[in-house]
C-alpha cells in the first residue's frame, strides 16, 4: 500500500479511481466535497464544524470507513505570490495527521481564488447570502477537488512532500 522515500515518509499515490474528498481546511470549518468511484463528478458534502484535532480526524476516518475513500486532495494556501502561508505549515502538519490516521494518500492543489471561483458559482445559483454562506466551504473544496481531478496527475502533485 505505501513505498518509503529515503525520509522513512509514507510516499502513497492517489489512484485514479475510486473516491475522493477534496477538502478546504479552514480553522473553524472543513469543507468537504466527494467525487463518484469513476472520478467524473463532484458533489459537496456537509460542512465539518471542527472542534479539536481528534474529533476531526475522528469524523474524516468515519466518512473514509463509509464511503470507501481512496484519497484526500487539500487545497493549498499559499500566497499570491506562490510562496507558503503560515496556514499551508499549519495544513501540512494536520496533512500529515489525516494521511497516519486513515492510511489513505494525500494530494495536493493550488486553492489560490478557490474561494473566489467558489462565490461566483453561488452567485450564479441565484441563492440568497445566507444560503451562500452556509455552502461557501464546501463549494470551494469542490472547486479543489475539480481541479485535482481536471490536472494532469501523472507529475508529481501527489508526490508532494508533506514534511
Amino acid at each position: 500500500m505505501a513505498e518509503a522515500d529515503s525520509s522513512n515518509e509514507l510516499l502513497l499515490e492517489i489512484p485514479k479511481a475510486g473516491r475522493l474528498v477534496g477538502i478546504d481546511f479552514g480553522s473553524v470549518r472543513i469543507g468537504l466535497a466527494i467525487c463518484d468511484p469513476g472520478q467524473q463528478w463532484v458533489g459537496p458534502l456537509p460542512i465539518l464544524h471542527r472542534r479539536n484535532e481528534a474529533w476531526d480526524l475522528d469524523q474524516l476516518r468515519k466518512l473514509a470507513r463509509e464511503e470507501r475513500l481512496v484519497g484526500w486532495i487539500l487545497g493549498m494556501p499559499l500566497h499570491l505570490d506562490g510562496n507558503e502561508s503560515s496556514k499551508m505549515r499549519e495544513c501540512k502538519l494536520w496533512s500529515k495527521r489525516l494521511q497516519e490516521s486513515t492510511g489513505i494518500p494525500v494530494a495536493w492543489v493550488d486553492e489560490r481564488f478557490t474561494t473566489v471561483r467558489a462565490e461566483e458559482l453561488l452567485r450564479e445559483g441565484n441563492l440568497k447570502a445566507s444560503q451562500r454562506s452556509k455552502w461557501l466551504d464546501s463549494v470551494a473544496a469542490m472547486v479543489i477537488l475539480e481541479t485535482y481531478l481536471q490536472s494532469d496527475r501523472s507529475g508529481n502533485i501527489q508526490h508532494r512532500s508533506i514534511d
